[in-house]
């Protein structure tokens, strides 16, 4: 399961890049100072009728910058993914 979610996120990552810089260094940039938590994952959350690089990238951003804010510490497994397009 580990490693399906790193391959997942370290593919999305420069691909959301390539495809769509905008979406990586969009103008409304989730920082320590503005994150908001993106709250836990719902079994019966609805799926989304088209894939949205922007929500992507939103959501990737919400959840490694709140997990830093709060345990006060870089997060190998999530954080890596925004070096790896050097943001």
């Amino acid at each position: 399961m580990r490693t399906m979610f790193l391959s997942s996120v370290s593919v999305l990552i420069p691909w959301l890049y390539v495809c769509n810089p905008a979406a990586v260094f969009a103008d409304d940039a989730v920082t320590l100072d503005n994150v908001v938590a993106p709250g836990p994952n719902q079994a019966d959350e609805p799926l989304a009728k088209e894939m949205s690089l922007e929500k992507a990238a939103h959501f990737l951003d919400s959840a490694a910058l709140t997990w830093q804010k709060d345990r006060k510490c870089f997060t190998c497994h999530t954080n890596f993914a925004l070096q790896t397009v050097g943001i």
